[in-house]
């Protein structure tokens, strides 16, 4: 450090003895005086060359400050001072007669259009959810804010009030699973009309019991009952449990009406959702039964399903399911369709999905005997 100092044009414009002294005490003493030697050191150095300040800092206020000097017409300053003047107000009354002009619009592509609405959609979501909260300014409330906030308020109660009513039916459908459903309230509200399945042996008592609690209407045809009387609800067929299924039936076993522990199984109508199906030839030989149910479901003018070819049942435009039901030992091509709403089902899975799909936990459990 002192090496440059010296060699500094300050330093050789004013050298004197003391700068070899000061240099022979740096250059002798101990190593524990190094810091403040240093910090010394670099104290002069900035002292001899003014470090930090101005260069103009010293210099004296010139006595014509301010004063603006002499002018002359003719001179070329004079001339370019006018010649500014000139285009500045002809500038000026340029401005005043056209009128202000705009860029034209840009037309943004797709994805940053999408992404614009996205973040308006949110930036409104946010001020709605401040609004009711009570900490947006006051400068930003409007009134389309309040309605926007009136109708999320009247979005979340009734949210709130799906989730309270799911919470209930899942702690019901919890209940039944563990200690099973009571023989009385196993005979409540059921639907009409009733139907006996085959194997009853005592249908006139049964038809009295059922008019105790409510059921008064029996028909003859399947395809119109609400209420299927099982011999046994284990052991039904597919055919029967593709019924109960898609047309909302409820299931009940004849041991209930007899006091007698039973099962009792509740479907929603399956109908009701929009599906397409298609059938292949396989397995409308492997499966003649629930190719008729699915042709008598496709053709009713209240069902939502709907018979189309194959390709169609592949198509992603809003249905709720596509289904291609195939042969047991029938290989059908795949494609990127969402496995999820494109089902390639066999008459087992057909009949496994809908009873899993369409059925109601609440309604459905074990029934215990009246003795128990």
């Amino acid at each position: 450090m002192f090496s440059h100092l010296k060699r500094s044009p300050a330093e050789l414009a004013s050298s004197k003895i003391d700068t070899d002294r000061r240099l022979a005490v740096v250059i002798g003493s101990d190593s524990q005086f190094d810091h403040e030697v240093l910090e010394r050191a670099r104290d002069m150095y900035g002292k001899m060359l003014r470090s930090g300040r101005a260069r103009t800092q010293l210099r004296e206020t010139r006595v014509d400050a301010g004063r603006a000097g002499s002018q002359k017409d003719g001179s070329h300053k004079g001339w370019m001072r006018k010649r500014k003047q000139a285009v500045d107000k002809a500038a000026q009354e340029e401005e005043l007669r056209t009128p202000q002009r705009r860029r034209p619009p840009v037309e943004l592509p797709e994805s940053l259009a999408k992404e614009e609405a996205k973040q308006k959609a949110l930036l409104r979501k946010r001020k709605t959810e401040a609004f009711l909260e009570g900490t947006l300014l006051d400068s930003e409330i409007t009134d389309d804010l309040k309605d926007e906030a009136e109708k999320r308020k009247k979005v979340d109660e009734q949210n709130d009030r799906q989730r309270c009513k799911a919470y209930a039916a899942m702690t019901k459908s919890v209940h039944v699973a563990k200690h099973g459903l009571a023989a009385r309230s196993a005979l409540q509200n059921l639907p009409v009309p009733a139907f006996f399945l085959e194997g009853i042996t005592d249908k006139t008592r049964l038809e009295n019991q059922l008019r105790k609690v409510g059921v008064t209407a029996f028909v003859q045809d399947i395809r119109q009952a609400q209420l299927l009387i099982v011999p046994s609800a284990e052991n039904l067929s597919r055919t029967n449990k593709l019924i109960a299924s898609l047309f909302g039936c409820v299931v009940l076993s004849a041991s209930i009406l007899r006091g007698q522990a039973g099962a009792k199984l509740s479907y929603t109508a399956g109908l009701r959702r929009k599906v397409r199906v298609f059938a292949s030839d396989a397995f409308q030989q492997e499966a003649p039964s629930l190719t008729v149910v699915l042709r008598n479901i496709c053709e009713r003018p209240d069902s939502d399903w709907q018979a189309v070819s194959f390709q169609d049942a592949r198509r992603k435009d809003g249905w709720k399911w596509g289904i291609v039901l195939r042969g047991a030992t029938e290989n059908v091509p795949k494609n990127n369709t969402n496995s999820k709403k494109l089902l390639c089902l066999t008459g087992n899975g057909l009949v496994a999905w809908a009873t899993r799909e369409f059925a109601l936990p609440t309604g459905s459990g074990w029934v215990q005997s009246r003795e128990g």
